[in-house]
């Protein structure tokens, strides 16, 4: 069945109302990046004028974190302003354009939401080890390492009481660091499981606006024979050929 348009729109309108949506996501992506940056940075300024040193990890943050999201914002801005020139100027390359870069798009959400669910499991699994591990290792008794008054006991004992009080310490430490990691990785699964779940409830849709703009792409393509004759946008009879309109 041909698509006709969505929601008692043509494919002329349902084309732009999809361009529209997604320079206003894109907009809205590109305040969160300019926001993110302006509060990465006024935190590195801060830890440089406390600790008189810049963070090696801040030139990898701006490299791997926000020049990515900035360099797919600012790509989809352009194409999706060139799907705008598409339905105002009836262009095919136009709208070509749009649908080869938006189709890259979409199949890489789709496989990132199912990876996502994938590291959602692995994540819950991981949490779950790490809390039994970090519940089966009761960290060892304190011991006194001080004899009366305070004072350490003399002799070797005092130095085989404060190994048994190192490994003490070293058996609390390693409960504390299961536990944040068992923490750590619970709320990563958490969001992956979110995200995962948003994008894979989110591809039907993008996929139902990428039919749209293929079915206008195929419109204003098909008005227009090989030979120069204009036909209907939904087939039919030629129009008059352009060389007997010359003649005229």
């Amino acid at each position: 069945m041909a698509v006709r348009g969505c929601c008692g729109l043509d494919l002329r309108s349902s084309a732009m109302a999809v361009a529209i949506v997604c320079m206003s996501f894109s907009a809205v992506h590109l305040l969160g990046i300019i926001v993110g940056w302006a509060k990465v940075a006024s935190d590195l300024s801060d830890f440089q004028a406390a600790h008189g040193v810049r963070p090696a990890g801040a030139a990898l943050l701006y490299g791997w974190v926000f020049a990515p999201q900035l360099a797919f914002v600012l790509l989809s801005l352009l194409f999706n302003a060139l799907l705008l020139l598409a339905v105002r100027r009836r262009s095919a390359c136009a709208a070509l354009a749009w649908l080869i870069y938006y189709a890259i798009v979409f199949v890489l959400v789709a496989l990132a939401s199912v990876g996502l669910l994938i590291g959602c499991g692995v994540l819950s699994a991981a949490h779950s080890e790490l809390q039994r591990q970090a519940q089966a290792a009761p960290p060892a008794e304190r011991v006194n390492t001080f004899g009366t008054f305070g004072r350490p006991r003399p002799g070797p004992v005092t130095a085989d009481w404060q190994r048994q009080d190192g490994l003490r310490v070293a058996a609390e430490q390693r409960q504390d660091g299961l536990r944040v990691a068992a923490e750590s990785a619970y709320v990563a699964s958490v969001v992956c499981g979110v995200l995962g779940a948003l994008g894979l409830l989110a591809s039907p849709l993008l996929w139902y606006w990428y039919v749209l703009v293929l079915a206008f792409y195929r419109e204003i393509s098909d008005s227009y024979s090989p030979g120069g004759a204009a036909r209907p946008p939904h087939g039919g009879e030629p129009a008059v050929q352009m060389s007997a309109l010359g003649t005229r």
